[in-house]
């Protein structure tokens, strides 16, 4: 009887098995990421010195979009290991997710000049706020400081290749964020960076590959579900993206990008006042987001709202006269809806306030040859490919351009 008192005191005594590493990963790919932010915090208490450990916790926090945490966490991180600029890039990309910029600019201000990720993320936030001259210098200053045969972190490359890409180098920006995941094969930002750099160069394959490897790496990451919704958009598959999407803010409440698909499907959709609402809450979130307030001006076309829609124009191109997105945006959803005389239009004012920009041309050829008009696209597709060689869409056009001129017609 003794012996199994005995027995039952020590079973009571042995605390519960701590989390384990694998835990915590096989929570975040079955998509518990309440989970695995409880796991990694057990982790972390356990083994403080672990700094992969910790930036394992920060990331999963950015997943959950808990900007709260991540003030509380991330200066603790960065006071426990000094020199590591992770805490600060992290917690910066947390801030201006949700409008607080000038927060985001100040964790990073201490790093910029010893941290090549931290630089690019200030970069980033510059433009985004339509400093862009200011941004174009450091993305610049960091394209010169890439030595292709040195040493790097995975992180560092990441940062080279978006610089690259910032500064129109699409062919060097591929290359880097190769490299970046050849280094370090479960580096899910360098894939995800990829997968949009294909997808703005309308490679659709190059693009779908990318992010079929991302979901190996990471099936149930909110980054990868929105990386999913937005190439599933331009390739017209609009089940796909609706469901990419809302699986990203199961995750990540307010996720910027997968708000946006959402709201845009509602404009195709004929649905302006729900996505007004949508995009209105994104606002309310951030009001810096200028993708956002670039599609609020297209809702407000879309529902007759001139007074909002000239008031979005005005914020946007206010801020940054080149910015040609709100015509864009507006151009192809009035494709769509086979608009294509208010289409032109829009892309005309595009070219109006950036006469350099490769898509606005590109859009003005596309439009042009399926109306039939193949001499006027012809001049607008060679434009788009003189300024971009990588513009696959007026590649494509002008060679089919260069076979029609072969064809034989007969009586």
């Amino acid at each position: 009887m003794k012996h199994w008192i005995w027995t039952l005191l020590i079973v009571l005594a042995v605390p519960a098995a701590a989390a384990t590493v694998e835990e915590a990963r096989d929570a975040e790919r079955r998509g518990d990421w309440n989970e695995a932010v409880s796991l990694w915090a057990d982790l972390v208490d356990g083994a403080p010195g672990d700094r992969d450990m910790r930036r394992a916790y920060l990331l999963a926090l950015d997943a959950v979009g808990d900007v709260a945490a991540l003030d509380r966490e991330a200066p603790r991180a960065a006071e426990a290991f000094p020199g590591w600029d992770g805490p600060a890039v992290i917690h910066a990309r947390a801030l201006a997710r949700v409008g607080r910029d000038d927060q985001a600019l100040a964790v990073l201000e201490p790093l910029v000049e010893s941290s090549v990720p931290a630089a690019e993320r200030r970069a980033a936030l510059l433009l985004e706020g339509g400093r862009t001259e200011e941004a174009a210098q450091v993305f610049s200053s960091l394209v010169r400081a890439y030595d292709p045969d040195a040493a790097y972190t995975p992180e560092e490359l990441l940062a080279f290749g978006r610089a690259a890409w910032a500064r129109g180098d699409y062919k060097g920006a591929a290359r880097v964020l190769e490299t970046a995941y050849r280094d370090s094969l479960d580096f899910l930002p360098a894939r995800l960076a990829l997968t949009r750099l294909f997808h703005e160069k309308h490679q659709s394959e190059l693009a779908g590959t990318e992010v079929t490897d991302a979901r190996k790496l990471a099936p149930a990451h909110p980054d990868v579900f929105v990386a999913l919704a937005e190439l599933s958009l331009q390739s017209n598959q609009f089940p796909r993206a609706e469901f990419a999407a809302r699986r990203a803010l199961a995750i990540r409440d307010g996720d910027p990008g997968a708000g946006r698909v959402l709201a845009r499907l509602d404009v195709i959709a004929d649905l302006e006042d729900a996505a007004r609402d949508r995009l209105d809450d994104l606002l309310d979130r951030n009001p810096n987001d200028r993708e956002t307030r670039a599609l609020l001006a297209a809702a407000a076309y879309f529902a007759g709202d001139s007074t909002t829609y000239h008031g979005a124009i005005d914020h946007l191109l206010g801020a940054d006269p080149s910015y040609v997105e709100p015509y864009l945006v507006l151009g192809d959803i009035l494709e769509l809806r086979i608009r294509n005389r208010e289409a032109l239009a829009a892309y005309r004012r595009a070219l109006a306030a950036d006469s350099t920009n490769a898509s606005v041309w590109s859009s003005l050829g596309l439009l042009t040859m399926r109306e039939g008009r193949e001499a006027e696209a012809r001049g607008y597709l060679e434009k788009a490919f003189e300024l971009d060689e990588y513009n696959i869409r007026a590649y494509n056009q002008l060679e089919l351009l260069d076979h029609m001129e072969t064809f034989t017609t007969y009586p």
